[in-house]
């Protein structure tokens, strides 16, 4: 039996290689949105507490308490603005390498769909020659001829 030799394996090992990268970059990606989440969330408590601070400065009738919390106010409001903006764009950067991880598995999985289509298509074809050459020897040992006409 001849062994199955398949004339896309250099293919195949690159589209698996293109979908180990992406998976790696989509990892990080991953990595890095979470870490904006988690730093989005300390701006907003921050900016709460510095809202909470600044409401119960002028409950209280402290106007120069209140004076001086207002530009803090609108520090921790910059940054909440700023930290949004990162927050989004790492989340489309995280969509993004999805989509090419996807992209990259897609590929993969046509070779490999392939391959196993070829493999399949070599070992029917090797158990037809296997059966053919059986069919010679059974004719043969009973006498008689593969060949029609011979058997006249």
């Amino acid at each position: 039996m001849r062994p199955f030799r398949f004339r896309f394996d250099k293919v195949l090992h690159v589209r698996q290689t293109t979908e180990k990268s992406s998976r790696s970059r989509f990892a990080v990606a991953l990595r890095t949105w979470r870490a904006e989440e988690r730093a989005l969330e300390r701006a907003r408590r921050e900016h709460q507490e510095a809202l909470d601070a600044l409401a119960s400065a002028r409950a209280t009738g402290d106007v120069s308490q209140a004076l001086l919390l207002e530009p803090g106010l609108r520090v921790t409001a910059r940054r909440l603005t700023s930290q949004t903006e990162r927050t989004r764009e790492a989340a489309r950067e995280a969509s993004r390498r999805r989509e090419d991880l996807m992209a990259a598995a897609r590929d993969r999985r046509v070779v490999e769909k392939l391959r196993e289509r070829r493999r399949w298509l070599h070992l029917y074809r090797e158990n037809w020659e296997e059966q053919k050459r059986v069919d010679e020897v059974a004719l043969q040992f009973n006498g008689r001829s593969a060949n029609p006409a011979e058997r006249r």
